[in-house]
């Protein structure tokens, strides 16, 4: 899974410089075209809402809300002002084995011994890897965009193992991902992303790389 996810993401990077169609006219197949560049459900503005999932941290599952802003400034360029993720944790069959082995040595870890993601706050640009146009139902032509997305957030955590009753921590990370984005109207559309949040903070065991990745599913108004 982690090379699967990293392999698409540098797929996104490399493709990014042959995104956009040529609009000027070609031949093919000695058939002159040209490119439609016409995006009607483009908006400036967009808030976003729906559900986070972390599913590689190997004690706890983090489910919970995200909200978001974001502002395009042209069909290429958007800046995510500000996206927030509250989170709870739901343990692991790993964290129920730790936590029976443990108090049958009389040495117990409780789950808040655990270190757990409560909150991520971030701020991304975007960058518009693609766009397209898809046949909903075989009926409704709809728009669909691909983005990269890359910024910095902060990582809210709290109980640490091996620090009894610990009260977590606050990491920086620099996050790294995209998005897909299928416009249902002029106004709405449902996205899905997978997120990297790379700790910058931690070298020691614990919470890394993957850990902090992230998959969303939203709901998107725009306006």
């Amino acid at each position: 899974m982690k090379y699967l996810l990293q392999f698409l993401m540098l797929g996104c990077l490399l493709s990014s410089s042959f995104s956009f169609a040529d609009t000027k006219y070609e031949d093919l197949d000695g058939v002159f075209i040209k490119a439609v560049d016409n995006y009607p459900a483009l908006k400036k503005n967009e808030f976003a809402i729906g559900a986070a999932f972390l599913p590689f941290d190997p004690y706890f599952y983090g489910i919970g809300i995200t909200l978001a802003y974001t502002r395009y400034f042209n069909k290429r360029w958007g800046w995510e002002v500000l996206s927030g993720d509250f989170l709870f944790g739901i343990q692991t069959p790993l964290a129920d084995e730790v936590l029976r082995v443990t108090a049958n040595a009389g040495a117990p870890v409780e789950p808040d011994d655990f270190e757990q993601t409560q909150f991520l706050v971030n701020s991304n640009l975007k960058y518009v890897l693609s766009y397209g146009k898809n046949i909903f139902l075989d009926k409704f032509i709809r728009l669909n965009r691909t983005e990269l997305v890359f910024g910095l957030g902060t990582i809210g955590t709290t109980g640490q193992i091996s620090s009894k009753g610990g009260s977590g921590e606050t990491y920086i990370a620099v996050n790294l991902g995209f998005q897909l984005d299928f416009s249902i109207s002029k106004t709405m559309s449902w996205k899905l992303e997978y997120m990297n949040h790379i700790n910058l903070q931690r070298n020691n065991v614990g919470n890394n790389f993957l850990e902090f990745g992230e998959f969303k599913g939203m709901l998107a108004w725009r306006f």
